[in-house]
């Protein structure tokens, strides 16, 4: 009787022994491939990141000009709207609407800290808005936030939005009619305290 209870408890323990040893390799290997997958989604993809793309291409720029241009070929989501999407890698994004138009409306995805100055001041965002009321062009708006020219995130025909970014957190999108340079509205968050 000992000795089977003896043989059964090794048994039960060398048993235990190897499931745990073989776990700990199981999540080394686990960790590799999750950090092999992080590793390659983050990997730019493109020729430019999504604020450089943006720069370069223009609402009346044709799906090859923005293929030749990102380095990525568009890939098309919604075929009624002509929607493309660029995945330019490292969670950078172009999104290209045309509609029924030729000419297009283009959008920009990335991460807020990718862009984050330490020379943008949001502390006067509230007296913005009044300011923002009465008429204010893009210049003067961005002299109240720290005088940092501000990223462009949207392009269309009629207007073209900016994003600022603190270090603190905060942030603000402004809109602007492309035909005065007018500032017809914000939003945003403001820092961190």
């Amino acid at each position: 009787m000992k000795k089977r209870k003896l043989l059964l408890s090794t048994l039960i323990a060398l048993g235990l022994l190897t499931t745990m040893t073989g776990c700990g390799q199981d999540n080394k290997k686990g960790n590799t491939n999750n950090d092999k997958k992080t590793e390659e989604k983050n990997k730019m993809k493109g020729k430019c990141t999504a604020v450089d793309c943006m720069k370069q291409i223009e609402i009346n720029s044709t799906i090859e000009q923005i293929n030749e241009i990102t380095g990525v070929e568009g890939n098309l989501t919604n075929e009624t709207k002509k929607i493309y999407e660029y995945d330019l890698g490292d969670e950078d994004k172009i999104i290209v609407e045309y509609g029924s138009s030729e000419v297009a409306t283009i959008k920009a995805e990335f991460t807020r800290s990718k862009i984050a100055d330490k020379n943008v001041d949001l502390s006067k965002s509230e007296e913005l808005k009044a300011k923002v009321n009465a008429g204010i062009n893009y210049e003067q708006f961005k002299a109240e936030i720290g005088n940092v020219e501000g990223i462009i995130v949207e392009k269309s025909e009629d207007n073209t939005r900016y994003m600022w970014v603190s270090k603190k957190g905060g942030y603000i999108r402004a809109n602007f009619r492309n035909r005065d340079n007018i500032c017809t509205f914000f939003t945003g968050m403001t820092d961190r305290k």
